[in-house]
């Protein structure tokens, strides 16, 4: 049994609860294909579709592949069609993941090994592994039913793992063809996109004309959406991909309304066309999005595209708003047509070269026009576009960091516009990549489903002898049973591109269609998306309930089914379903146990009626309460407001709740708006700030209070709650002694909210939002590990959201198993040094690569460089220098204020951390670590460790790392159920503190271990609270760090990952808390135990014993004991 409950054993395999509830789901099946198991299906022929290729095109691909062009598109029927059944014989099929990952594959080779299942007879099923090279070199797995059980509906590649490589040349060819006889195989599915399947055609052609009996047949897979013609409707892995994606630009859309102050500019996979920007905007009503194709068709230079952003931004300026949402598809820049035609000819050039390329020697090769593009280019850019091309010979678009470069050319375009008087905005920008998280998720139901059939359609064309052919499913946009099955040619498909140099037979690319359905729907909105905040907020991927049938929108949009009903149910009308009803201790009048510094809410058993009387006889009648956004952006604040204001309109239907827009800022210029109790319904199960929004975390100043002093007598507030972290706690009991020394007749009550789970105080076991960002961060993790493990060939450097604490990272790590987890708070104990760190992380390294293994996952905390030796100096000048300097003043003023090994410690930095060291603070002053990338930092100290281990011949492995931070994505999220009944509890209990005039506490929710209807409500002393470090780092001795300690070496050399999915809503993951409490709440299990153990046993003895000494020196020892306990709960010990 694991040592973690909640992790289900299954065979060789570690699954989340998650994994484990979708390998019992069992895709449905088309009508059609229901009847395989009675001899009930047969094929036809179907009507013939012109091919792709025209002209000396067509002429040319048909005379290179003739056994292809001789075949006609195929329909699968029932037998009443007139047709005869399926032949139903033992058959042999080989299967092999081409390419990049996809959601969904998996379900292919299910689909397959059902099929031969219900065919019956000796049939055998063949995983090639690692890709095409598999098949070359004769590596291979029989695929038995058990084994395959364990994928069902599962991301990643991993059961055979994928590889990019190509079966081109003769002797590649010759050896596929050896190993596919030597198995005496029927049929090979090469399951790719359009390179792979173009390959899955060359080897049915290699094999026809050498009269090898093994037909080939493609499946399409490709998340990029570019693999769809007259015969493919879409390839699979696109809609969970863009479901994924779409969830997260969503988030970052709210995280950026909330604060009012960035425009995130997202980059998004697809280098070849902008299907995944589109879907994705069409999902979330960004400001602006991209698209590759109009780019091309308009003739848009790099210059027309940052003056189109500039416009956008100026305008949005003009209306009071500073922040935006940017989509960019991956591949934008190759469709602007002055950098296209610089990379056509760099690809040129590089296809000659045998070396890494001299920029100086290239600039030379190029046309007068590239040439002054490519020097005009900042200098890291031009470098990115001078890597390792990809297999095909093209530029490596994934690393060209494209959204950065539009950063800084509107950067530069808004100061220049600034400077001549027309812009008067401000503007920060921040860029984020979405690409690997989306390719290994756990697949839709619609991928699952999709996958599904396609497995059986590959069975059935092999069955029936039927070569170069791609399985085809269509109807998809409809129900399931209606589905129409079968295969189509795939030279049909192809067209003549240039690679490396050469024209190369492939399959053409299917680009965004400018008079299609989904970019017109797209073109008829985005006018307003520019200039308003439209967004939308896809839910995250759903497994049960009403939100599980939903597919893209651009299926629906260009394929859409007679009998289709609308899959896309209202995500919000679903949300406002689930019921969160007042806590127990407060639907009826409450009466209050206090210990003076602690209390709880118990009901009294009133009437109604009574109820109203004694709340008014409180003093909570016709009350006017304000309530301030302060922390940082947290799920389920939203519902702590709903709490707040259906509890006191309950109990006093006349009071009032003020809420102050713009956090901070805004309430301290009297920004205010009433918050009814249908406006707080709206907003009660929905992430974000954006009801009410914040800024910064500071009301602690003399003149900030006396600010606040006014605004709430200005408002005739009778009470003030502050909402946020542990910065907020401290402001709270400041600006409530304030108040009360200043007479100012309104009291102060803190609902804490922060996702980062660390105030210091027992009574307070979770925080608010803490479930639902540790929960999406999670997923995203597992997705990045079921990657690595499929592609096995990129080591992933994760930072996490969390301030300067760990505990995010901990609870990641135990629900991810990544290989490697650092803890900021023991690193510190231990005094490590970057140096140090570096070292141990090249050991695991290494030793992975000693075992084959040249990939895997590194977890790092966002507060870890103000944990390591030399940087938490460093980070402590800096701050002395800002503290010294001013405000205002440039980095080069604070660089000149450094000690000299500060500054040359700084200088050893790259240079993008040593500008987020000398950029933006927070509001405290201090350095803002969100925007330190020690993820980079470790993966270029890594790299040159490595490096040195190569020379010294103490490491011969591959070493290729690739960078994120996951902690906006998180942070407006869909909460979680738990979070949204933990902030509509937590919003109640603080109405009720403000009803009962107590005035300085925080409010408090315990037992959030148990249900809901058992969680008791009550407060503590801000006064105690923030007595001592009110932050709390993760603790060392604590049972969660203990359980992480004991796996680490196992998941430092094993691939343990696990794959925790998405939030649910329904079902039976959908009340599950995080691997933290659950370890708490055992540990406190196990010691309340040893107290009742104890107890007994001091009962038993004295009994034993039978005289007054023994029962005296007992309660003497109990009181104590009970003393001790009650000065613990008063904050007194």
């Amino acid at each position: 049994t694991s040592w973690l409950s909640a992790m289900v054993l299954h065979g060789d395999f570690m699954a989340s609860p998650l994994e484990a509830v979708r390998r019992q789901y069992r895709p449905p099946l088309p009508i059609v294909l229901q009847g395989i198991v009675d001899n009930r299906i047969g094929a036809l022929n179907g009507e013939s579709n012109p091919p792709t290729a025209t002209g000396e095109t067509l002429d040319a691909l048909k005379k290179e592949f003739p056994t292809a062009f001789s075949q006609v598109p195929l329909n699968l029927v029932p037998v009443t069609a007139g047709c005869d059944p399926l032949p139903k014989k033992p058959i042999r099929i080989g299967v092999v993941l081409s390419g990049g990952q996809a959601a969904g594959g998996h379900n292919v080779i299910v689909g397959l090994n059902d099929f031969l299942l219900q065919i019956g007879g000796n049939c055998s099923l063949f995983g090639f592994l690692e890709g095409p090279k598999g098949v070359v070199e004769g590596k291979y797995k029989e695929l038995k039913p058990d084994y395959v059980d364990l994928f069902r509906n599962q991301g990643g590649f991993h059961m055979i793992g994928s590889g990019r490589g190509k079966i081109e040349s003769a002797s590649d060819l010759s050896s596929a063809r050896n190993v596919c006889e030597s198995l005496n195989l029927d049929g090979l599915v090469v399951v790719g996109g359009d390179d792979s399947n173009t390959n899955a055609c060359i080897l049915a052609e290699e094999f026809a004309r050498s009269g090898a009996k093994t037909c080939v047949v493609g499946c399409p897979k490709t998340i990029d959406g570019d693999l769809k013609n007259q015969f493919i409707e879409t390839s699979f892995g696109f809609d969970t991909a863009t479901r994924i994606y779409a969830e997260a630009v969503a988030n970052l859309q709210r995280d950026a309304q909330s604060s009012g102050k960035y425009y995130n500019f997202v980059r998004v996979m697809g280098r070849s066309a902008s299907h995944i920007a589109l879907e994705v905007a069409l999902q979330c009503h960004p400001n602006a999005c991209i698209i590759g194709e109009e780019v091309r068709s308009k003739k848009k230079t790099l210059n027309d595209i940052t003056n189109d952003l500039c416009d956008m931004i100026q305008e949005r300026a003009r209306r009071g708003l500073y922040h935006g949402s940017i989509i960019v598809p991956e591949g934008l820049i190759e469709f602007i047509p002055e950098v296209g035609t610089l990379i056509h000819e760099l690809n040129e050039i590089l296809a000659e070269l045998s070396t890494h390329p001299d920029e100086e020697f290239v600039s030379a090769k190029l046309s007068d026009a590239s040439k002054e593009l490519f020097l005009l280019l900042p200098q890291d850019f031009r470098s990115e576009l001078l890597l390792d091309r990809d297999p095909h010979g093209n530029v490596a678009v994934s690393q060209i960091e494209t959204e950065k470069l539009l950063i800084r050319l509107c950067e530069a375009e808004l100061a220049n516009r600034q400077q001549k008087g027309v812009y008067k905005g401000k503007f920060k920008a921040l860029a984020h990549f979405l690409g690997y998280e989306g390719r290994s998720a756990l697949p839709s139901d619609f991928d699952c489903n999709y996958c599904y059939s396609l497995g059986y359609a590959a069975g059935a064309l092999i069955l029936l002898g039927r070569t170069a052919m791609m399985a085809s499913v269509r109807g998809l946009s409809g129900p399931v049973e209606g589905w129409r099955v079968g295969g189509c040619p795939i030279a049909d498909m192809m067209t003549i591109e240039r690679r490396k140099g050469k024209n190369k037979p492939v399959i053409e690319k299917a680009l965004v269609n400018l008079n299609g359905g989904a970019y017109h729907m797209f073109f008829g909105h985005r006018e307003e998306w520019k200039v308003f905040d439209c967004y939308r907020d896809p839910a995250p991927l759903q497994f049960t309930g009403l939100l599980s049938p939903q597919c893209c929108l651009t299926l629906q949009r260009e394929w859409p089914s007679p009998d289709f009903q609308s899959l896309n149910f209202d995500v919000y009308k679903y949300r406002d379903a689930f019921d969160t009803p007042l806590p127990s201790s407060l639907r009826s009048d409450f009466s209050i146990d206090s210990s003076g510094t602690t209390l709880d809410f118990k009901p009294t058993g009133k009437s109604r009626a009574e109820t109203r009387r004694l709340a008014g006889a409180r003093g909570a009648s016709e009350q006017r309460y304000g309530i301030v956004l302060c922390g940082r952006q947290t799920p389920g604040v939203h519902a702590a407001i709903s709490g707040m204001v259906r509890c006191l309109h309950h109990h006093s239907p006349k009071s009032k709740v003020i809420g102050f827009k713009r956090g901070t800022v805004g309430f301290l210029k009297g920004e205010a708006m009433e918050i009814t109790k249908e406006i707080a319904e709206e907003f009660r199960t929905h992430g974000g700030f954006h009801l009410l929004g914040r800024t910064r975390d500071s009301l602690r100043t003399t003149e900030e209070k006396e600010g606040a002093a006014k605004i709430v007598q200005q408002e005739k507030l009778s009470g003030l709650v502050l909402v946020g972290g542990t910065a907020t706690a401290e402001d709270a009991i400041g600006l409530h002694k304030y108040f009360a020394e200043n007479e100012v007749g309104c009291g102060v009550v803190f609902l804490p909210a922060t996702v980062n789970n660390d105030f210091d105080h027992s009574l307070l076991e979770i925080t608010l939002g803490f479930d639902t960002a540790s929960k999406v961060m999670s997923q995203l993790i597992g997705n990045i590990a079921m990657d690595a493990i499929s592609a096995k060939k990129y080591w992933f450097f994760v930072r996490t959201h969390g301030q300067s604490t760990s505990h995010i990272a901990l609870e990641c790590a135990l629900k991810t198993h990544p290989n490697i987890v650092i803890i900021s708070e023991a690193l510190s104990s231990q005094q490590s040094t970057l140096h140090g760190l570096t070292h141990s992380i090249c050991d695991v390294i290494c030793e992975r690569a000693d075992k084959g293994k040249n990939y895997g996952v590194v977890l790092i905390p966002e507060g870890l460089a103000g944990h390591l030796q030399e940087l938490s100096l460093l980070l402590d000048e800096v701050r002395l220098a800002y503290n010294k300097t001013g405000p205002g003043v440039p980095a080069t003023a604070v660089r000149s204020s450094l000690s000299d090994w500060a500054a040359a410690l700084l200088d050893s930095l790259p240079e993008a951390v040593q500008a987020s060291l000398l950029g933006e603070r927070e509001s405290r002053g201090t350095v803002n670590l969100s925007q330190i990338e020690t993820e980079r930092l470790l993966a270029i100290m890594v790299n040159k460790e490595l490096e040195t281990r190569r020379l010294n011949e103490v490491y011969s492995g591959k070493f290729s790392a690739i960078c994120h931070f996951f902690g906006y994505q998180a942070r407006c999220a869909w909460p979680s159920n738990f979070d949204v009944m933990l902030g509509f509890h937590l919003g109640a209990t603080t109405a009720a503190l403000l009803m009962s005039q107590l005035f300085g506490y925080s409010a408090t929710v315990r037992g959030v271990v148990s249900p809901p209807s058992d969680w008791q409500c009550g407060g503590i002393s801000l006064q105690v609270l923030t007595r001592g470090h009110i932050t709390a780092g993760v603790d060392e001795k604590g049972r969660p760090l203990q359980m992480l300690k004991a796996e680490e070496q196992t998941w430092a050399a094993e691939d343990s990952y696990q794959c925790p999915g998405p939030i649910q809503f329904e079902g039976p993951t959908s009340s599950t808390t995080t691997l933290t409490l659950e370890a708490e709440k055992l540990t406190l299990a196990n010691s309340q135990r040893e107290v009742a153990a104890l107890c007994e046993e001091v009962l038993r003895q004295c009994r034993s014993l039978g005289n007054e000494t023994a029962a005296a020196v007992s309660v003497i020892g109990l009181r104590s004991v009970a003393d001790t306990l009650r000065l613990l709960r008063e904050g007194k010990f």
